[in-house]
């Protein structure tokens, strides 16, 4: 039986911190030092290819089950076509990221033809390591994420704030040139990096993956990419300029055709996302929250209704 299995969502780095300190206060352990595994975020839709328990294959984009008929960016279609590429699997979902010319623009990786680069798989309840992400892909016609440049770290938690430049700096050399399109003969910027914690043996590190943009494609305009501490602010309309962004609604846009009629669809995307996403923010800067979605579904009104007005 096919069934959708969504990826987890990739919090910022305050977010995991704070899951840290909660996991270890509940379990009365110390603050660990964990191991991350870092590779490039590239700038697309995210995408996987399933296998029921039979070894049948399936397709899905971020929030649904597709088809070659009811498709996301023409990456079922792709697929399906391509099946051949694909190490055969059971009980299981291969991820990536479907990017490229004609899926999202903006950065070195989407001038090149569209591709499709897997970045994790789930077998049953188990994420698969880097090193077998690389060795099951050696043999098919597709690279992994780890087939790039990527990054180890050791971040110690009883002090997350002192591993901040180390992360920002990683950033910002990734956004002025993308090392994934560098690699593929293209010249570019990049978007940031995904953080994904090892397992740790007296540790549950099951969900601690963080990205860190740049300031370019950050949903959110901070002054410290990798922020430990809530930025505070103290003004309504300052506060809607900073998390209700062109990109986080780009991003939203993302599967929503541009029609007058898509509106109130579109307003809930976006703050359904803030709320998620920036929450803590909002209840940081103690403005009333009710008074802050309101901007945020008036500003994402604006952006949608200028792309109705512009077709």
């Amino acid at each position: 039986m096919v069934e959708f299995k969504a990826f987890p969502s990739i919090e910022q780095y305050r977010h995991v911190v704070k899951i840290v300190r909660e996991r270890a206060q509940f379990d009365g352990k110390p603050l660990p030092t964990l191991m991350f595994y870092g590779s490039v975020k590239l700038h697309g839709t995210n995408a996987a290819v399933g296998f029921d328990e039979n070894g049948e294959m399936f397709f899905q984009s971020r929030n649904q089950l597709i088809s070659p008929e009811q498709d996301n960016a023409g990456f079922a279609r792709w697929a399906s076509a391509n099946q051949n590429v694909f190490p055969k699997l059971k009980s299981a979902v291969i991820y990536g990221e479907w990017c490229g010319q004609g899926v999202m623009g903006g950065t070195g990786i989407s001038q090149l033809p569209k591709m499709f680069i897997p970045f994790a798989i789930l077998s049953g309840d188990r994420w698969w390591s880097p090193e077998e992400l690389k060795t099951f892909f050696f043999h098919s016609g597709l690279r992994c994420i780890y087939d790039f440049p990527s990054w180890t770290m050791l971040i110690d938690f009883s002090r997350p704030e002192e591993f901040q430049n180390y992360l920002v700096d990683l950033t910002v050399k990734v956004e002025q040139q993308c090392p994934v399109a560098l690699a593929l003969g293209v010249e570019g910027i990049g978007e940031g990096i995904v953080w994904w914690a090892a397992s740790c043996e007296g540790f549950n590190t099951d969900g601690l993956i963080f990205k860190v943009k740049g300031k370019k494609h950050s949903e959110t305009k901070v002054k410290t990419l990798a922020a430990v501490d809530i930025e505070k602010i103290g003004n309504i309309w300052e506060l809607v300029a900073t998390i209700a962004t062109p990109h986080r609604m780009e991003k939203k846009l993302e599967g929503i055709s541009v029609d007058i009629k898509n509106t109130g669809t579109f307003l809930k995307a976006v703050t359904e996302d803030v709320m998620k996403e920036e929450s803590d923010t909002i209840d940081a800067s103690g403005l009333p929250k009710t008074d802050v979605m309101r901007g945020v579904s008036m500003a994402a009104k604006q952006f949608f209704m200028e792309r109705v007005n512009s077709i």
